[in-house]
Parts: structure tokens; sequence; C-alpha cells
């Protein structure tokens, strides 16, 4: 039988601990599980960057306690409300590919960040206090470069 950890206060897990310690110091300050997930992913832009990085694909099962569940789908193609209309709407001529209407993973962070009180300036400090240790090229990084895939572009 597996043995699942659990937590009644939180629980933060990534694939490398600084990423993870700096999800977890959002939840000890207050923060959601959502915030949380938004430093962690911060995080691994810095120290995993090999592997991870937040311009990707997202996708976002949210359920909050007495609410419904909420999904956000930030890939691929255009979502079912998206229009020209809607661009021109909020002054764009074309799509952006930066910004809160951008049709990227970013975009979909500003989404879930609308639904948390702690703003983005506090859960990029999270992950800023998380240097990388030693700095340069850890090992599992530089044999992902020097791998023949890595230089396809």
């Amino acid at each position: 039988m597996l043995n699942t950890p659990r937590s009644r206060r939180g629980m933060v897990t990534s694939p490398h601990h600084l990423a993870s310690q700096a999800g977890l110091q959002i939840l000890r300050d207050g923060g959601t599980a959502v915030e949380a997930a938004v430093a962690v992913a911060a995080a691994l832009a810095v120290v995993y960057p090999h592997m991870t990085g937040i311009g990707g694909d997202g996708f976002w099962l949210i359920a909050e306690p007495g609410r419904d569940p909420v999904a956000i789908d930030a890939c691929g193609g255009a979502g079912k409300a998206v229009s020209l209309d809607l661009y021109r709407r909020h002054g764009h001529a074309t799509v952006p590919w930066r910004g809160p209407l951008a049709a990227n993973t970013v975009a979909g962070h500003h989404r879930r960040l609308a639904r948390g009180a702690g703003g983005q300036r506090r859960l990029g400090r999270a992950a800023a206090a998380r240097p990388h240790p030693g700095g340069g090229d850890r090992p599992c990084r530089a044999g992902a470069s020097r791998s023949p895939s890595a230089r396809k572009g």
C-alpha cells in the first residue's frame, strides 16, 4: 500500500528544493496554494531553467472550499471567448505577445493571480530569495545542454 504524505497546514513539492522552499514561504506568510504555485514556478525559472520556464504551457485546476472549481488552460489554441473584437476592445491591433491577453502561460499566471491577495511582487520576492547555490551550471543542466536534442532548436 502506498504511504502518501499528508498535511493539514499545507505542503509544497517541486523538482528543486529551493523552489519548494519559496512556495512554502508563501504558505507560511498566509498565502494561498495558487500563490505558492506561482512562487514555485518563478523560482524554478531561476534554479531549474533547463527543465521549466514561465513562458511554457500551463494547466490549472483550482478548487477553493465552498466554490465551484475553476479550470485554466494557458496553452495551445485560443480560448472560446477570444476574438479579434476582444483584442480591439482592449486597444490591440494584433494579438499581444506579452501581458494578460497574450496566448501563453504568462497570461494564465495573470488569471490565477487574480484569485489571490498576495500580489506578484511578494511572490517574486519569495522566488528571488532562493538563489541558486554556488551559481554556474549544475551537472544535470550541463548534461542537458550538451544533449543532441537540446541543439535542435
